[in-house]
């Protein structure tokens, strides 16, 4: 087992150093390479009133996980490997719900197929090249949520986000929007996030709407959706306008 060194540790938004240290004494196991934050942990800070968490840890490798508390009830949390049962779940268990506007839900056909994809996004931040976080809402996989790149010359990235059909209307990806965005303007140091969405996939547009993100026009056919073409609305916000609401 690995010893958890505190200074390691890089908190963010609200947290203080020794406060954070307090509570990881105790709530905090880190076992080959990963770690786990215990559902009292998030509660009892979320109770407390405090703002947003990120703890993130590194080694030396680099950043290994991290984990963004919201509230007492939703937090995100990057996808690991022994999440690959719960996300296979998840998406088995509302594919005509997903399938109407993601292009991959037919390839996801076994437990195996959601590893390889966890895998791949696991690359990708080791890399430090975006992230997949699983949306987490009392305690159970509701979604995914992560960025599918980051420009660090243009300093800019897009974020991506589904739900599960049973989490539908609770404001979990409104809540986990934010939590990105602020990762994105406030940890990375970015300037522009867009989000793209289907013209006719109205739940998935009110988000970056709710949020204040300018529609900035339609691109024709851009994605191909099993039989047929669909078009893109890009709606972008900068850094100054995330910092003037």
């Amino acid at each position: 087992m690995n010893v958890l060194n505190p200074n390691t540790i890089m908190p963010c938004f609200y947290l203080q150093k020794r406060f954070l240290v307090q509570f990881l004494d105790k709530y905090v196991k880190m076992i080959f390479n990963t770690i786990f934050i215990t559902k009292s942990f998030v509660s009892k800070w979320s109770k407390g009133g405090r703002g947003p968490l990120i703890v993130k840890t590194q080694g030396k490798g680099g950043i290994h996980m991290f984990i963004c508390s919201i509230d007492r009830d939703v937090y995100l949390k990057l996808l690991t490997r022994e999440d690959a049962e719960r996300l296979f779940a998840l998406v088995d268990s509302c594919r005509p719900h997903l399938r109407r506007w993601l292009p991959w839900v037919d390839a996801v056909k076994a437990v195996e197929d959601s590893r390889a994809f966890i895998e791949g996004t696991l690359k990708k931040f080791a890399a430090g090249n975006g992230f997949e976080a699983g949306i987490w809402y009392k305690g159970v996989l509701a979604g995914v949520i992560g960025l599918h790149y980051i420009d660090r010359n243009n300093r800019k990235t897009s974020i991506g986000y589904w739900l599960g059909e049973p989490f539908q209307g609770l404001g979990l990806m409104t809540k986990s929007c934010k939590a990105c965005i602020d990762y994105v303007f406030q940890e990375l140091k970015l300037n522009r996030v867009e989000i793209r969405c289907a013209v006719e996939n109205q739940k998935s547009r009110a988000i970056p709407e709710r949020l204040g993100f300018v529609n900035e026009g339609t691109i024709r056919e851009a994605e191909w959706l099993y039989d047929h073409f669909v078009d893109h609305i890009v709606y972008g916000m900068i850094a100054s306008e995330w910092r003037a609401r």
